[in-house]
């Protein structure tokens, strides 16, 4: 069973809503080592992995199941570390949203030259390389 286009839409509009949220590298005077968020705070940083964790919060509350999104770690085209969220729809390959662009697009088929690294286990907060 793969995303019925009610799905895909709805994909595609957390994507682009958490999306417009502005990116903040900037690492906050006060920040805790390895910080994560799903809601940007004043002052702290806001990446790749908080994007992450806000789209699979406002999908988890739209009614995904928690054990259809996993968080996928991988290398971009510059050799920086970069993570999307996969969405497991029953196809081949899981969706993925990513921050970087505005497509929701399939893991086998990255719009840009992502080396994958690895893949949360569903369910867990361990990962598992990507063959």
């Amino acid at each position: 069973m793969t995303a019925t286009q009610e799905q895909l839409d709805q994909l595609a509009d957390v994507n682009t809503s958490v999306n417009a949220l502005p990116y903040e590298a900037a690492i906050g005077a006060h920040e805790p080592n390895d910080w994560w968020t799903d809601e940007p705070v004043p002052g702290q940083s806001w990446v790749c992995r908080d994007y992450v964790l806000a789209k699979a919060d406002r999908l988890r509350a739209a009614g995904w199941a928690p054990g259809l999104l996993s968080v996928v770690l991988c290398y971009v085209e510059t050799g920086e570390y970069h993570a999307v969220l996969a969405v497991d729809d029953g196809d081949l390959e899981p969706l993925i949203l990513d921050s970087r662009f505005s497509q929701i697009y399939r893991m086998d088929q990255p719009p840009a030259a992502y080396r994958w690294a690895s893949r949360q286990i569903a369910g867990t907060t361990e990962f598992e390389p990507v063959a």
